[in-house]
């Protein structure tokens, strides 16, 4: 979490609503981390150059679904090479999904992943299609409080 610039903060800081929340749970080899239903994470500004600097040097596989549409993206990355990435977006319902941005050879199991009418479901499928331990114990996912932790350069850490 650090690398993702991260700071998970104490206990005390559980009641405080005004700071952003994460799920966590480690499966296997793989960290989980569930964002809050205000995207928190996702929309920091730093977020997504660090997932992309991480998925340059770990094997990665990243996935977000909308909460109120049926938008939906996925990326996976070896060896830190990219392999896939499909986002999709409906336009906040407005529309029907479109693709808007396709790159990669599709995955085996991405086609009957996809068929799913649930988001969820299908971004879980093709996660465990790709390695990805999905079975979670309810009572292993930690919700933490967290803030951005000081800016750093990528190459001094």
């Amino acid at each position: 979490l650090r690398e993702l610039g991260v700071e998970l903060l104490g206990p005390r800081s559980d009641q405080n609503d005004d700071l952003p929340l994460l799920h966590l749970a480690h499966e296997g080899r793989w960290l989980h981390i569930a964002d809050d239903w205000r995207y928190s994470l996702w929309n920091a500004p730093w977020f997504r150059p660090r997932v992309a600097d991480l998925g340059a040097r770990y094997d990665l596989f990243w996935c977000m679904v909308g909460d109120s549409c049926r938008s939906y993206a996925f990326e996976l990355r070896r060896g830190g090479q990219p392999r896939r990435r499909l986002v999709v977006d409906d336009d906040h319902g407005r529309s029907e999904p479109f693709v808007v941005e396709d790159a990669g050879p599709p995955l085996i199991e991405e086609t009957s992943a996809l068929r799913s009418s649930d988001e969820l479901d299908a971004m879980l499928a093709i996660a465990r299609s790709v390695g990805v331990d999905t079975r979670h114990d309810e009572l292993e996912i930690r919700a933490r409080r967290w803030r951005p932790r000081r800016r750093q350069p990528l190459h001094e850490r």
